[in-house]
């Protein structure tokens, strides 16, 4: 989809680019992801060390980090960049 969007936006000088984020370390994740995940998870640390294991860095994101991905692709250092996906997911396996 991002990739035939630019496609056909690009003529037009319009970039289409998508973030797609991994498990994020935020508080509403906390509350909710444990009922998805496994019922018996008692809390935040848990759900982090399980996720964790998922991924090459061992541990959650960061909401700046993402937040990093979204302030890089609407700067001017992304003005050459179109149709991609840029995974922010710590290398998740």
């Amino acid at each position: 989809m991002v990739l035939n969007l630019s496609a056909e936006l690009g003529t037009r000088g319009i970039t289409v680019n998508a973030i797609a984020p991994g498990g994020t370390d935020t508080d509403m994740a906390a509350e909710s992801a444990p009922r998805y995940v496994h019922p018996d998870l008692a809390g935040t640390q848990d759900l982090a060390r399980l996720l964790g294991t998922l991924t090459a860095l061992r541990r959650l994101a960061r909401p700046e980090e993402v937040a990093a991905g979204y302030a890089f692709l609407a700067s001017d250092d992304a003005a050459y960049m179109t149709g991609r996906t840029l995974r922010l997911d710590g290398g998740t396996f």
